[in-house]
């Protein structure tokens, strides 16, 4: 009896084989795979343009972000493993959308509508995790703006300006607000 409530702390403290599927594998794989094609183009704004450097690098922030404020919860299952794995999939698609090493310009449509789909993911992964979470209002409002803005360029506005000041904005609110969010979750299970 003492040993399966030993292991059962042990998975509690390494976050469930779900939780390390993801953010141990799934996630840092596709990070890296982006992080790989964007890091040689870095200093050739030239060769690839100041759009795609942009978009390129935002995509990458707001990733990170993502990837380094959610490290904290530790009540995973099979929905929040499902939402994050919309949220890769749809990031990767936005970025390949970008078309950074084709010379056809980005898909401001394309990436746009991607992003929506990560911010919609964004959301439902809040809705199952939502008893665990603190600062709920900030969250959800964060995560609604986001979905909105991006629908709102890749379907009306579709202007790469509107695209980059949205990532850049929503990276750092999204910072901000799941920082706050995911921090108190680490404290309450002593795991930040």
């Amino acid at each position: 009896m003492t040993s399966s409530v030993h292991r059962r702390k042990e998975q509690d403290q390494n976050g469930g084989p779900l939780y390390r599927l993801m953010y141990g594998l799934l996630y840092p794989a596709v990070l890296g795979a982006i992080f790989y094609e964007v890091l040689p183009l870095i200093f050739r704004v030239s060769d690839i343009g100041l759009l795609k450097e942009l978009l390129a690098a935002l995509i990458v922030i707001h990733f990170a972000v993502d990837y380094a404020t959610v490290g904290g919860i530790r009540q995973y299952g099979w929905l929040p493993f499902f939402f994050d794995l919309v949220v890769i999939c749809a990031l990767y698609v936005a970025f390949s959308k970008i078309h950074i090493n084709q010379p056809a310009g980005p898909a401001i449509m394309g990436v746009s509508l991607a992003l929506t789909v990560v911010y919609c993911a964004f959301l439902g992964f809040l809705f199952s995790i939502w008893q665990a979470l603190s600062h709920k209002a900030l969250l959800l409002a964060t995560e609604a703006a986001g979905m909105l803005w991006f629908l709102l360029v890749g379907l009306l506005f579709p202007n790469p300006w509107l695209l980059v000041a949205g990532l850049a904005v929503f990276a750092v609110i999204m910072a901000f607000a799941a920082n706050k969010a995911f921090q108190a979750i680490a404290q309450k299970t002593g795991s930040g």
